[in-house]
């Protein structure tokens, strides 16, 4: 059988999960990595760096930051054009093929687009919103806020929100592919809430932490939290039922997780990867203040 051909002659997909990832930082570049994290290359300008994105395949990608415009590239990030909205940007995820994206920022509004980031419409209310997530077609949508608000949850591409869940201060917020599961982490001596249905109800797990972003991968079973100020990592191989601690103690910021490969970032720090579902991490890149990290699923 020739390489790559399946039984009924049909090219098969290569599997380049986890291969494209990026990082960024306060007052640092873009950097960008095309070998699962193991090296990392410097891209695009310094700015003070608070979440980056990508799709499936690593193509398009999106940088965000305090006091900047949306920054887009469609190559893999060897260039970025901007989109003029300045905001203090706190997150931003896109769907799987790239369409569909959605952005919050402290202190303003929820803002998404359906044209690969060409345009962005701004959505919901004020707040200091901290997180957001979508499952891979963008359909399904949570963002959360650093104060004591509720979950914030959207069933038609962001167009429109609902709030659900208790009040709380949260960092971070993540679900699957299809939406089903759902994790989202309360901050300054809080706790992780894991939903399976939806988001319709919401349990606690783990002890209180300082807990910041949280993510999974496709199938959900498969999640990694980081606990800021002095904390671990921490992962979970059964859906967000139990927790194990990993890693070494660092003020740890962001996570991103597809499965096998995961990469984390934070504050003054290395770039830590893992390629053993979160077992073991070592360090990679430069050192950093880092904020944001993305891996393609």
């Amino acid at each position: 059988m020739i390489p790559g051909i399946g039984f009924c002659g049909f090219i098969r997909k290569q599997d380049v999960s986890g291969k494209y990832q990026m990082a960024a930082g306060i007052a640092s570049y873009i950097y960008v990595s095309s070998d699962y994290g193991a090296t990392w290359a410097q891209k695009g300008i310094s700015a003070t760096w608070t979440g980056v994105a990508m799709d499936e395949t690593g193509q398009y990608r999106t940088a965000i930051g305090v006091s900047t415009n949306i920054y887009l590239s469609s190559d893999y990030g060897d260039t970025w054009t901007t989109y003029n909205q300045v905001a203090n940007w706190r997150d931003i995820k896109m769907s799987r093929s790239g369409q569909y994206r959605t952005a919050c920022a402290g202190s303003d509004y929820i803002y998404v687009s359906s044209d690969y980031g060409a345009t962005w419409t701004q959505k919901e209310i004020i707040a200091d919103w901290y997180a957001v997530a979508m499952d891979e077609t963008g359909q399904y949508q949570m963002a959360v806020s650093n104060t004591s608000d509720y979950i914030y949850a959207s069933s038609d591409y962001g167009a429109t929100w609902t709030s659900t869940g208790t009040a709380a201060a949260r960092r971070g917020c993540a679900m699957n592919r299809t939406g089903q599961y759902r994790t989202v982490t309360v901050t300054t001596s809080g706790y992780i809430y894991v939903s399976s249905d939806y988001g319709a109800t919401w349990t606690q797990k783990e002890s209180a932490r300082n807990w910041q972003k949280v993510d999974m991968d496709e199938t959900g079973q498969y999640q990694t939290a980081v606990v800021g100020g002095g904390g671990y990592i921490y992962v979970s191989s059964d859906y967000g039922a139990t927790w194990t601690q990993k890693g070494i103690s660092a003020s740890w910021y962001g996570i991103s997780v597809q499965g096998k490969y995961q990469t984390a970032v934070s504050a003054n720090n290395f770039i830590y990867r893992s390629i053993d579902y979160g077992a073991t991490w070592t360090s990679k890149g430069v050192s950093a203040n880092w904020r944001g990290i993305a891996i393609n699923i």
